[in-house]
C-alpha cells in the first residue's frame, strides 16, 4: 500500500540522524518530531502523510536559514534528508489522485503560479536534461514542461504535466546529487550523462526551477 511504502521512504530519512548523530542536529527536533508522529499514527490519510512531509521540508530549510542546524549546502546529511523527504511527497502525489485534487484547491486558494512565474528556467531546465536523456524521457520532459507554463493550457493537462514534470525533476535533483559524489554510475548510464548531470543541477536556471517546483508542491 502507498501509506506503508511512503511510511519506509519517512522512516530511512529519519534513520540518517540515529545514533551519536542525533546530538549534532538538536536543532531539527520539531522536525523529527512530526515525522515521527506521521509514522505512529497508523490511520493517516496519504495527504497527511504529504503534509507531514511538506512540513519537514520548509522547516528544515528555515531552521537552516536562521542558522539552527546547518543548511543542505554546508551539510550532505541535510542534504541528503530533504531529498529523501521530498521524494517520499513526490511519491504521493505520483500516486494518489485525492492528494493531488486537494492541492490543486490549495492553489486555486493561494494563487499558486510558481511553475508559470518561473517559466523560462522551468523550459530551460527540461531541455538541458532531456538533451542528455533518451527514449520517453526525453520527449516527455520538455513537452510537460511547455505545458506546465503555459497559463493558457488545459486545466486537466496543465495539472497532470505540472505533477510528472515536478516528480521527475526533483528525483534529476537526487540523481545530480549522487552522480557530483560519483555515486550515479547505475542508475543515470553513460560516462557524458554522468558528467552532464551536476553541472546542469548546479546551474542558476535549474535551481530557479527547482526552487519553483519546491514552492509549487509546498515542499
Amino acid at each position: 500500500m502507498l501509506g506503508d511504502y511512503v511510511r519506509r521512504k519517512i522512516a530511512r530519512a529519519l534513520a540518517l540522524f540515529e545514533g551519536p548523530a542525533v546530538n549534532q542536529y538538536t536543532g531539527l527536533s520539531p522536525v523529527f518530531a512530526i515525522l515521527n508522529a506521521a509514522l505512529t499514527d497508523a490511520g493517516n490519510m496519504p495527504i497527511e502523510l504529504f503534509d507531514a512531509c511538506a512540513s519537514a521540508s520548509r522547516m528544515t530549510v528555515g531552521y537552516g536559514a536562521r542558522g539552527d542546524c546547518p543548511t543542505a549546502e554546508q551539510d550532505p546529511l541535510i542534504a541528503d534528508f530533504l531529498h529523501r523527504v521530498r521524494e517520499a511527497g513526490a511519491d504521493i502525489l505520483a500516486h494518489d489522485p485525492a492528494t493531488r485534487d486537494m492541492l490543486e484547491k490549495r492553489h486555486a486558494i493561494t494563487g499558486n503560479n510558481a511553475l508559470v512565474e518561473a517559466g523560462g528556467e522551468v523550459v530551460e531546465a527540461a531541455t538541458k536534461i532531456a538533451d542528455q536523456a533518451e527514449g520517453r524521457l526525453a520527449t516527455m520532459l520538455p513537452d510537460d514542461a511547455a505545458t506546465a507554463t503555459n497559463p493558457d493550457a488545459d486545466p486537466e493537462a496543465r495539472k497532470d504535466a505540472s505533477f510528472r514534470l515536478a516528480s521527475r525533476l526533483l528525483r534529476i535533483a537526487k540523481i545530480g546529487a549522487a552522480a557530483g559524489a560519483g555515486g550515479a554510475a547505475i542508475i543515470v548510464g553513460t560516462k557524458e550523462v554522468i558528467e552532464a548531470l551536476p553541472v546542469i543541477t548546479a546551474s542558476p536556471y535549474y535551481q530557479t526551477a527547482l526552487d519553483a517546483i519546491l514552492r509549487w508542491l509546498g515542499l
